[in-house]
């Protein structure tokens, strides 16, 4: 044992001369230096304030809000700040207020700015219905973001009865927000005044077909229902017509069932935008066709 220690420790004085041991100690040196911040106050100041400047124009594009927080992380690493954060102040008229919140030592907060929703926010004084509704999620998604308090109207085509998982708890908190929740709403033939809403949103409507692929029933469906909106719909208003699958543009021709109204423009329905919300089948056949996420599309119609 004692010769092989003498070995030993003739073979670190050995490279030590050589500057093995110089350069280990050197690499011990840079990993201990990793993760230090070299800059100076002024230098730190003035990336936090160019992190803030993209984070702000972030806020103001309209992108929804799991996109930001994405591109955030980006900023956060391209600026190493300690952190970088979507602050939630208060719900308003058109959304919800918010700003970002940098830190780096100094910390600092970016101008408030408005992540708006406004292809389902009625303006103000004004009501949004929604028909085909099945355990409200939906709906609740939009009644948590906007401050409609009375003038959201979300309906069911299914009697209050009908059993969907959450359902009970979404009405609750539906009604604490003060939204207005009917049933048995048929979006084809409602009581509703003429001229009474702006905004009437119809999520993924779909009855069953006499034929395989046939058409005929859906087509029937999306003109009964455009002529019911075109009475119930204050002039200028929109129709926010989502469909499970590009397919069923092609198929069921909503331009063409879209009586009275033009169609101004088309958009990815993304899930992930409406935080809570939960696609269901309703049990009565008329709406909530089945959807893979990402391949719905909302179409957006004005009245002429």
């Amino acid at each position: 044992m004692k010769f092989w220690n003498f070995i030993k420790g003739k073979a670190r004085g050995l490279l030590g001369k050589m500057g093995v041991g110089k350069f280990n100690a050197n690499k011990k040196d840079k990993k201990e230096k990793k993760g230090k911040d070299f800059r100076n106050t002024e230098e730190k100041k003035r990336d936090l304030d160019d992190a803030l400047k993209e984070s702000h124009n972030l806020l103001k594009s309209g992108m929804n809000q799991a996109k930001i927080k994405s591109k955030l992380h980006d900023i956060k690493n391209k600026y190493e700040l300690k952190e970088l954060r979507i602050i939630l102040e208060e719900k308003v008229e058109k959304g919800i207020k918010v700003h970002v919140h940098g830190e780096v030592n100094p910390k600092k907060d970016s101008p408030t700015e408005i992540l708006r929703v406004d292809d389902f926010n009625p303006s103000e004084g004004n009501k949004i219905l929604l028909v085909g509704e099945a355990n409200f999620s939906f709906s609740l998604s939009l009644a948590n973001t906007l401050a409609l308090q009375n003038r959201m109207v979300a309906t069911s085509y299914d009697s209050e009865n009908t059993k969907y998982k959450d359902k009970d708890n979404n009405i609750k908190e539906h009604k604490k927000l003060g939204s207005i929740i009917e049933y048995n709403v048929d979006a084809t033939s409602t009581s509703y005044e003429p001229n009474h809403f702006e905004i009437i949103v119809f999520n993924f409507p779909w009855i069953k077909e006499e034929t395989r692929g046939g058409t005929t029933n859906n087509k029937m469906l999306l003109k009964s229902f455009f002529n019911e909106a075109n009475r119930i719909i204050k002039k200028g208003g929109k129709v926010l017509l989502s469909l499970s699958d590009e397919r069923y543009v092609s198929r069921w021709k909503p331009e063409e069932q879209a009586n009275s109204f033009v169609l101004e423009s088309k958009k990815l329905f993304d899930s992930k935008n409406f935080p809570g919300y939960e696609h269901k089948m309703t049990q009565k056949d008329r709406s909530a066709g089945s959807m893979e996420d990402g391949k719905g599309v909302t179409l957006i119609f004005k009245n002429k």
